[in-house]
C-alpha cells in the first residue's frame, strides 16, 4: 500500500476535507492532493505529523509493505507499544537509582555493576532520594548517640561533608538538565506541539515597511515567553537557507513583550529562525521553523498558483485553448496587488495575454478562492512547444515592486485527453514538485 493510498484512507476515516487538512498543516489543497496521488511526498517534519495525528507509526507509514488498516497488523503495532512502554517505564525506575550519585570525578556511580549507562534524573526523584537519605541518617544518628557520645560527633560531621558534596552534585546535574534540548511533545488532543509552543506564550512577525531604495523590507518579531525573569535575554538567528549566512536579531523587552527588528532582501530567498532564550548564563535554544521557513514573500505576497485545465490542440487552425486557473496561497495580501497579468511568448513574440480584473482579484481575496478564465491562441508553424515561455506578473504596492514569475518547457500540445493536460504552471509552495516552480522570479519597480 503507497504513502499517498495510506494518506487518503487516513484522512477520510477522519472525515476531513482536503482543505481542512491543509489548513492544519499550513499547506496549500495542492500540497495535500499531490502527497495523495504519490506525485510527490511530504518532507520528514510534517510526516512526523501526519503520524502523530493519525496515531501511526512513522515506519508503519512510510513502509509499503505494512497494510496499516490489516487487523493483524494493528493489533501487532499496539502490542509493539504496550511492550516499549512497560519496557521504559523499568529502566525509567531503574535509572533514577542508579544514577541518583557520582563519584569525586562527576562520572555515574556503580551501584549497578551491570548497567554502564547514564540515565536523566528527574527533580521529584532527586527531592525522594534526599527525603530518603536524610530519614535513614536521622535514624542512624538518634541511635548511635545512645552511649556513643564521641561516635555521633564524628558521625554528624561526616554526614556534613556528605551533605555538601550531595548538594554541589545536585546543582551540577540540575544544570545540565536546564540545558536539555527543547522538549516536544504531543498532548491529549493529538496536537503536535513544537518547541515554539513549549517555550513562547506567543510569537509572531509582520512586514513593518520597505526602505526607501526599495531593496529591503522591515521585519517586526514580537514574542511573549512563558517563563521569563527581569533580567532573561532573547535573541535569534536568522539563517539564510540557499548561502547559510546568519542575520542576528537583538530583542528588548518591555512589560514582558519581546520586540526586534531585521532588513531582509527583497528576494524569493528563505530563513531558519533560531531563538536563543539566556537566563543568567543558562541558555535554551528553540527552533522556530520547525514547519515553515520566513520569506519576504510569505509576509507580504499573494503567492499565487497557476494550473492548465483542459488544454487541447486543434491540428488544422494550429489552436491551443483550454483554461486557466488561478488560486493563492496569501487571499489577506490580495489587497496589495494589482495589474495582474498572463503572458505566453515565442521568441520574443507575445502570442496571448490576459490581464485579471478587479472582481477576478476580488474573489481571490476569499479563504479557498479561485478564478478561472479561457485561453485561446494559435502556435505558429514548426513551432516546438518547449520553446514556449509563459509569464505571469504583477504589482504589490506594499514591497513597491513588479514581480514575474516565468516559467520554460512546460507546455502541453496535441493532447486531448484533459487529465493528461492538467498542468501547474506556478505555484510558490515549496513542497510542491519543483516542475511547478518558477524557474525564475523576478523584481523591478518598472512595468
Amino acid at each position: 500500500m503507497t504513502l499517498g493510498e495510506k494518506l487518503y484512507t487516513l484522512r477520510t476515516k477522519q472525515n476531513m476535507t482536503q482543505e481542512q487538512l491543509a489548513e492544519k498543516l499550513q499547506v496549500s489543497r495542492q500540497s495535500i492532493s499531490k502527497w495523495e496521488s504519490d506525485a510527490t511526498r511530504p518532507d520528514l517534519g510534517k510526516l512526523k505529523f501526519l503520524a502523530e495525528f493519525y496515531h501511526v507509526s512513522l515506519d508503519a507509514l512510510l513502509d509499503e509493505d505494512v497494510d496499516i488498516f490489516a487487523d493483524k497488523t494493528i493489533s501487532a503495532l499496539n502490542e509493539s507499544t504496550n511492550t516499549a512502554s512497560d519496557k521504559n517505564e523499568s529502566v525509567g525506575q531503574r535509572s533514577a537509582t542508579d544514577s541518583a550519585f557520582t563519584d569525586d570525578n562527576g562520572n555515574p556511580g556503580t551501584g549497578n555493576t551491570d548497567n554502564h549507562s547514564s540515565y536523566s534524573v528527574s527533580p521529584e526523584t532527586i527531592d525522594w532520594i534526599t527525603s530518603e537519605i536524610l530519614d535513614k541518617n536521622h535514624k542512624l544518628w538518634k541511635r548511635t548517640t545512645i552511649g556513643l557520645g564521641s561516635a555521633c560527633l564524628a558521625l554528624t560531621v561526616a554526614l556534613l561533608v556528605v551533605a555538601i558534596t550531595f548538594s554541589d552534585k545536585l546543582s551540577t546535574l540540575s544544570a545540565q538538565i536546564a540545558q536539555q534540548p527543547a522538549p516536544v511533545y504531543v498532548n491529549n488532543d493529538s496536537d503536535y506541539t513544537t518547541e515554539q509552543d513549549t517555550y513562547f506564550q506567543s510569537y509572531h512577525t509582520i512586514a513593518d515597511s520597505v526602505s526607501e531604495d526599495g531593496k529591503k523590507l522591515h521585519v517586526k518579531f514580537t514574542a511573549v515567553l512563558k517563563n521569563y525573569q527581569d533580567n532573561t535575554i532573547l535573541t535569534m538567528q536568522l539563517q539564510n537557507t540557499s548561502d547559510q549566512s546568519n542575520i542576528p536579531v537583538t530583542f528588548i523587552c518591555e512589560n514582558g513583550t519581546y520586540t526586534g527588528f531585521a532588513d531582509l532582501p527583497i528576494n524569493t530567498d528563505t530563513y531558519n529562525a533560531t531563538a536563543c532564550i539566556d537566563t543568567d548564563g543558562s541558555k535554551q535554544t528553540v527552533n522556530l521553523s520547525e514547519y515553515e521557513t520566513l520569506s519576504v514573500l510569505g509576509l507580504t505576497d499573494w503567492q499565487p498558483t497557476v494550473e492548465i485545465t483542459g488544454n487541447s490542440f486543434d491540428n488544422l487552425s494550429r489552436t491551443n485553448s483550454g483554461d486557466l486557473n488561478i488560486s493563492c496561497q496569501q487571499p489577506a495580501f490580495v489587497s496589495n496587488i494589482t495589474d495582474a497579468e498572463f503572458q505566453v511568448v515565442y521568441n520574443d513574440t507575445l502570442l496571448y495575454t490576459r490581464s485579471l480584473p478587479h472582481d477576478d482579484l476580488e474573489s481571490l481575496s476569499e479563504v479557498y478562492g479561485e478564478s478561472y478564465f479561457p485561453y485561446n491562441f494559435k502556435v505558429p508553424k514548426d513551432s516546438n512547444a518547449d520553446d514556449y515561455i509563459i509569464k505571469f506578473r504583477w504589482y504589490n504596492s506594499f514591497l513597491k515592486q513588479y514581480i514575474t514569475y516565468e516559467t520554460q518547457n512546460n507546455w502541453t500540445f496535441n493532447s486531448t485527453d484533459s487529465e493528461n493536460a492538467t498542468n501547474i504552471l506556478f505555484d510558490s509552495d515549496t513542497d510542491i514538485d519543483s516542475t511547478s516552480h518558477p524557474e525564475k522570479v523576478t523584481f523591478s519597480t518598472e512595468p
